[in-house]
């Protein structure tokens, strides 16, 4: 898609420079040094001509800016405008995001919060006003299709956000000279409810019927097979200007799987006894679960198991073991545990096991592609962060693809 990007960056100018990482520890410090470093996928696209100006990237619903981390890896320069978020925890991460992007200062207009983050407030003659954005990346709220949720889809007021996020497209179309679009979501969106029409095709309709001008496409990919190693499943809603792309160009392809013991660092067991009594007890019926599988022949003592320890069985959410992979990064999965399997057959005491502790935010960041060294940046906990962003090689992989027109 280089000549795409190529053709829509012909308009703004750089400044700014990069500012020290801000929320440093050392304890913060030993656990990004541990973890292994987010693979470069720069191999995976060919290198981007020079653009010459800066692209406009509006990011309303912005999270921690996995576009924003997209986009910089692929070297292309960029500003971000209409930024948006409800959580106030993330501005001071995305102000130094701007900052090392290369904006100036005074460029750089953040709106979080419950009050200022909200979308739904914000006048369209606002966006108006503004003038040009090149491309519109988001992923709006999914509770009202996630398979954990309430599963109203658009009976659900949180829903709302995804048709202001439509309105937001056909303004900056007609008013602002938007070329690309990127919605993220996740899958239940092509799910229809009820004998009613699926969510993503209703927004399709809206979409195609107010921006004749634009192809549309829609995509799923699977995180598991862009070195993710996750079960992450994302739908993807693209579209392009016809003066550029007759159709929307394909994804690029799969990247290729990551072991989970190469995203793994090397950190202390967990002392079992400071745990709460639940938890442990939780621990010991996963155990029992880890050697009856080994016996069976359905485990190895060479895999490495994950768990949530606040789950147990025969409960309302029930005890999910993921073998040699993270399940899907959630905002609440917190208590993911990580165990070597060997180790636990072979009655290990604990402190000597390979792997017998909870996740770190600095692999769940580089599960989702994002640096390691961001975690020194999240003065709170990552869970939430990691959980709630759309991995950078998800837009890697719906930006790189130079095969467009």
């Amino acid at each position: 898609m280089w000549k795409l990007l190529w053709l829509i960056a012909l308009l703004a100018v750089p400044c700014g420079a990069p500012a020290p990482t801000a929320g440093w520890t050392p304890a913060l410090q030993f656990e990004v040094d541990q973890t292994p470093p987010t693979p470069d996928l720069s191999q995976y696209f060919e290198p981007l001509p020079s653009l010459g100006k800066r692209l406009v990237v509006a990011q309303p619903c912005i999270g921690i800016s996995g576009c924003g981390w997209a986009l910089q890896g692929m070297r292309v320069p960029f500003d971000l405008v209409h930024i948006y978020d409800l959580k106030l925890e993330y501005l001071p991460v995305i102000n130094q995001h701007c900052i090392d992007i290369g904006m100036c200062v005074e460029q750089i207009a953040l709106n979080f919060g419950r009050i200022k983050g909200d979308i739904l407030q914000v006048p369209l003659m606002q966006l108006i006003h503004h003038g040009r954005v090149d491309l519109l990346c988001t992923g709006p709220p999914c509770p009202p299709w996630a398979s954990q949720g309430s599963r109203r889809g658009v009976r659900d007021k949180r829903a709302q956000v995804f048709f202001r996020i439509i309105v937001w497209a056909i303004v900056l179309v007609r008013c602002c000279g938007l070329c690309m679009l990127v919605l993220e979501n996740v899958v239940g969106i092509l799910t229809e409810v009820g004998g009613r029409e699926s969510a993503c095709n209703h927004f399709l309709a809206i979409l195609r019927h107010f921006c004749p001008e634009f192809s549309f496409s829609v995509h799923t990919l699977k995180l598991m097979e862009y070195h993710g190693c996750q079960h992450r499943v994302r739908v993807f809603i693209r579209g392009i200007h016809k003066c550029f792309c007759a159709m929307v160009p394909e994804p690029l392809p799969p990247f290729g799987q990551r072991q989970l013991r190469d995203m793994l660092g090397k950190f202390e067991c967990t002392d079992r006894a400071a745990l709460p009594v639940t938890h442990q007890a939780n621990i010991r019926t996963i155990e029992s679960r880890i050697r009856f599988m080994v016996r069976i022949g359905k485990l190895s003592a060479h895999d490495i198991l994950v768990a949530s320890i606040d789950r147990a069985d025969n409960k309302v959410y029930p005890q999910a073991l993921t073998v040699n992979h993270l399940p899907a990064l959630t905002t609440h999965n917190q208590y993911l545990f990580v165990m070597s399997v060997g180790d636990v057959c072979n009655y290990v005491p604990d402190h000597q096991r390979q792997h017998f502790r909870k996740l770190r935010g600095a692999e769940r960041l580089s599960s989702m592609g994002f640096p390691t060294s961001l975690r020194l940046q999240l003065l709170s906990d990552t869970t939430f962060a990691s959980g709630n962003a759309y991995p950078v090689q998800f837009m890697v992989a719906r930006l790189g693809n130079k095969a467009a027109c």
